[in-house]
């Protein structure tokens, strides 16, 4: 609710009405979306829906992904009741753990609805889509970090070197990165690892936490002899963790190849381009309005 707080002194119904139908806590999204009807999806919907199938199982086949779980999710595509949560973030290069937590909120809603209706009763899809047209000059899509009391400033970074000459192209159209920078993450984790276990040695054992990273590692350099795109080694990474690890049956779609399911949408789009320009310049004049008064108030004050 906090990213909506500086809304709520615009004095407009229509956002007052968005930002109170917005629920704060775990149990109101449950009640919600528990009291919402289950209504079926027209035609057209089901259409895009049949067409989502190719274009994640795809993804899936590609990164060693296709699961039981995620093959019976896949074909609940076709039933009109099935229900969409949706989540997306850009493949970030070893991705934090605020990406991770979108999946994991969008799964307890999926596992306490099935528990409170029956998973036959309540059909639901966790979608992830992949936001991998953005450009490489975004920082976290080539960055990681982790806290470190032997780097400046308290971190380790690790990164993705970009030049001028690729810094605005698309992530999905960037290479893999070499074998020797992978190598060279390797042993800086390595590192970071041997110097955590150094630090808190009555605390943490320094085999275990390796042989953790081990056994990981391998899995990203599996992942990694998959992968064609850097955009595909950070996303199949995630699924590894998502469908594997954990066994969720969350699907994982690129929003590149999801064109031909967005065409009827980006008709309606284009057909009412001057309506939706109004409303944005409409938007825009309310916030820069409410921005002038509130300087003006201050001039007042002083």
């Amino acid at each position: 609710m906090s990213l909506f707080s500086h809304f709520k002194d615009i004095d407009d119904i229509t956002i007052s009405n968005f930002i109170s139908s917005t629920p704060v806590k775990f149990s109101e999204t449950i009640d919600k979306l528990s009291t919402s009807n289950n209504r079926l999806v027209n035609s057209q919907v089901l259409d895009n829906r049949s067409k989502l199938q190719i274009p994640i199982k795809n993804f899936h086949q590609m990164a060693d992904t296709l699961t039981q779980s995620v093959v019976n999710s896949i074909k609940l595509l076709d039933d009109p009741k099935t229900m969409l949560f949706i989540s997306t973030h850009q493949p970030n290069l070893f991705a934090y753990g605020g990406i991770f937590r979108k999946i994991l909120l969008n799964q307890a809603l999926k596992s306490e609805l099935e528990l409170k209706y029956g998973r036959y009763e309540k059909k639901i899809i966790n979608l992830f889509v992949v936001i991998d047209h953005d450009f490489m000059d975004e920082v976290w899509i080539r960055r990681a970090q982790l806290p470190s009391l032997h780097h400046s400033q308290g971190i380790l970074t690790l990164k993705h070197p970009v030049n001028k000459s690729n810094r605005w192209f698309i992530v999905n159209n960037i290479p893999l990165p070499s074998i020797q920078l992978l190598n060279y993450w390797e042993g800086q984790i390595y590192s970071w690892i041997t110097n955590i276990s150094k630090t808190h040695i009555h605390v943490i054992d320094h085999s275990i936490l390796l042989n953790n990273f081990k056994m990981f590692w391998k899995e990203v350099e599996q992942i990694y002899s998959k992968a064609k795109t850097y955009s595909d080694f950070n996303s199949f990474l995630i699924s590894h963790i998502v469908n594997k690890t954990w066994n969720y049956d969350t699907l994982f779609v690129r929003l590149s190849n999801l064109n031909p399911v967005f065409e009827d949408g980006y008709r309606y789009l284009i057909s009412n381009f001057n309506l939706y320009y109004e409303s944005l310049k409409n938007a825009e004049n309310l916030f820069k309005n409410k921005d002038q008064k509130k300087r003006e108030g201050s001039i007042e004050l002083a």
